[in-house]
């Protein structure tokens, strides 16, 4: 049970970060992890993970989603 209640806030959070990504300023066909954490207050490790696991559909104008390293 516990399982399926963090699949379903997991699926919540994938749909949040493609909610905001047509907003998000695209460079060189890629947007960074930073923009979507700024615009949605997500924690990074947690966009990072969503991203990774490669669901996430993307706007026709975005090829990738950089993770830049932290200062």
């Amino acid at each position: 049970m516990e399982e399926k209640v963090e699949e379903t806030y997991r699926e919540r959070y994938r749909e949040a970060i493609e909610r905001v990504l047509p907003e998000l300023p695209v460079e060189n066909g890629a947007i960074s992890v930073t923009s979507i954490w700024v615009e949605t207050s997500l924690p990074r490790d947690l966009i990072i993970e969503i991203v990774k696991e490669g669901r996430l559909r993307l706007p026709p104008t975005v090829e990738r989603i950089v993770i830049e390293p932290q200062k």
